[in-house]
């Protein structure tokens, strides 16, 4: 087995075009795929499962006030339509903030996606088998602790220091390695 030196692990990685990918401008993909991700699951997913449990079960069986009255009042396409357009402007915040907060923005959008898919998963086990997995307080407890923690660590890894090499530095590695 090969062994490689930190500075042909380097190389390999500049020429893969990985060099400052997560410090890039240019790179959007990762907090546009959370966006994504938060705006399915948080919105959609939930709102769906929410939308088949309430018309199965009753409007009751939501537990959202706020959500029980959106259902009664704009009826399934409109709570799932309210679900998707809350979810979408309350994220749209952090992807905005992406360039400035890139770990903080992802994790927070990634916190979404976890608490949307653990009350759609609750939505759907009580929607087949009219039982819970776990309580609605307990779905928000993890949803949140999950936030807290998305802040927390996102917070900590946005203030380190960026690895960034010069073009100087980069030159002389290569001449190093005799590339």
């Amino acid at each position: 087995m090969q062994e490689y030196s930190l500075n042909a692990i380097l190389l390999i990685l500049y020429n893969m075009k990985v060099k400052n990918a997560c410090n890039s401008d240019e790179n959007v993909a990762v907090p546009v795929m959370m966006y994504v991700a938060g705006v399915l699951a948080f919105g959609f997913l939930d709102g769906i499962t929410a939308a088949i449990m309430i018309e199965k079960y009753g409007v009751y069986a939501e537990f959202n006030p706020l959500m029980r009255f959106v259902f009664s009042t704009q009826g399934f396409p409109g709570f799932v339509l309210f679900k998707i357009f809350c979810a979408a402007a309350l994220l749209l915040f952090p992807l905005q903030m992406h360039r400035e907060m890139k770990w903080t923005s992802s994790l927070f959008m990634f916190a979404f996606v976890i608490g949307g898919s653990l009350a759609a998963l609750n939505n759907a086990f009580y929607i087949a088998e009219c039982r819970l997995i776990m309580p609605p307080m307990a779905v928000i407890g993890i949803f949140m602790f999950c936030v807290v923690c998305a802040m927390e660590i996102g917070n900590i890894m946005d203030e380190q220091p960026q690895f960034k090499i010069s073009d100087e530095m980069w030159e002389q590695m290569k001449a190093e390695m005799d590339i």
